[in-house]
């Protein structure tokens, strides 16, 4: 008697571990696409908001190069604006000034009163000075004016300059008390 021990057949055995090893395959397959899915949702979604992120930086980019092109601009720009204060012992005044970046020049300066008003007078030394020549960035001039009972609290003027190349500006403005 041999002590051996009879073999058992070992194709059933064989069959259920291709089972499971199938069925593990399977399984691993599917969780690679579930993991995959996830991975593309997640991709989208962040390159939508990348998307709108550019788009937002584009249109920061515009805005930004517009203001530079304004700040070049102004840099080649004179402005020069009027404003009426009381001055010392209550008196009336003008201020002419030149709020742009480089001076301004030949500076004229009328009131036009409208139909039945009267404009402020401007006192003789006042009248001899336009156009004032040249007017600085940031200087101001002043000049003292006289105005009657009928002149009103507003008064209509034009102002106009030139700049260093030659070109004019004129502007309507209307002053008051500042």
């Amino acid at each position: 008697a041999s002590s051996r021990t009879p073999k058992k057949d070992s194709a059933p055995l064989m069959r259920n571990v291709m089972l499971l090893r199938g069925r593990m395959e399977i399984l691993i397959s599917v969780l690679a696409i579930i993991v995959s899915t996830i991975a593309l949702v997640r991709t989208r979604e962040f390159s939508s908001k990348l998307l709108l992120l550019e788009e937002e930086n584009a249109k920061l980019s515009k805005l930004q190069r517009g203001i530079l092109e304004r700040e070049e601009e102004k840099r080649f720009l004179c402005h020069v604006s009027a404003y009426w204060y009381k001055g010392e012992n209550n008196s009336d005044r003008v201020a002419i000034n030149n709020d742009g970046a480089i001076p301004a020049i030949d500076i004229n300066f009328e009131f036009k009163p409208p139909e039945g008003k009267t404009s402020p007078e401007m006192n003789k030394v006042m009248e001899e000075t336009f156009p004032i020549e040249p007017l600085r960035p940031k200087e101001e001039r002043y000049f003292l004016i006289a105005k009657s009972m009928d002149t009103g609290s507003v008064w209509p003027a034009i102002i106009s300059w030139k700049n260093e190349s030659g070109n004019v500006f004129e502007e309507n403005i209307v002053l008051g008390v500042k």
